[in-house]
């Protein structure tokens, strides 16, 4: 499961966003502001990427990746497969909703007695790349991972997705998610504005990590 423990910030600030759209005065800041959530919104699930500012991920698992030490039994691993694939495989977790930020990455894990520790971080490694999806890859040669209490979220992981600062973001993100707040600002939009917009991400998403 992944959840948002901070939402971060927007890339485009009201001010900015009010002089794209060459709105003056304060009487539709209400509606500007919604517009551009709502254009970021659509862009993030569209591309599977964060773009806002330093958001804060967290992502829970029952099991640790390739299902390492001690699991839940075969009828169990069945049931959650679906739920963990997206992130696990090969003793890795492949960090969802790029680019990462490596600003405060941590590893916790409930034990047998059901106390939440931290994995040292001798036991880990966090892999950054900007031509593949970033992950963490565990060290499952030297010994065997820690085993775990039995609930859904046995494992969780805390990083930082999105961009640094909003000067970091790419230039072509940003043109299109201008391009989107002022289509639904203007309420300019129907099917084929949104396939349109849909190709845009796609290409613009394709090898970018």
């Amino acid at each position: 499961m992944l959840t948002e423990l901070s939402p971060g910030e927007e890339l485009l600030t009201l001010h900015e966003a009010k002089s794209w759209l060459r709105i003056s005065g304060n009487q539709q800041d209400r509606d500007v502001t919604s517009a551009i959530v709502q254009a970021r919104d659509y862009l993030e699930r569209t591309a599977a990427r964060t773009l806002r500012v330093q958001v804060q991920y967290q992502a829970t698992l029952p099991v640790w990746p390739s299902a390492h030490g001690e699991v839940p039994g075969p009828e169990d691993r069945e049931r959650y497969a679906e739920r963990f694939s997206w992130s696990c495989r090969e003793s890795r977790f492949y960090f969802p909703q790029p680019p990462y930020l490596d600003l405060d990455t941590c590893v916790q894990y409930y034990d047998r007695a059901n106390t939440l520790s931290d994995l040292s971080t001798s036991r880990y490694r966090v892999i950054q790349s900007k031509t593949a999806q970033s992950h963490i890859e565990l060290d499952v040669r030297s010994q065997s991972l820690p085993t775990l209490y039995y609930r859904d979220d046995a494992i969780l992981v805390t990083w930082y997705g999105g961009y640094e600062t909003a000067a970091a973001v790419e230039p072509s993100w940003l043109m299109i998610l201008k391009a989107v707040l002022r289509a639904i600002f203007d309420g300019d939009l129907d099917q084929k504005t949104w396939e349109l917009f849909d190709r845009q991400v796609l290409r613009l998403h394709d090898g970018q990590y």
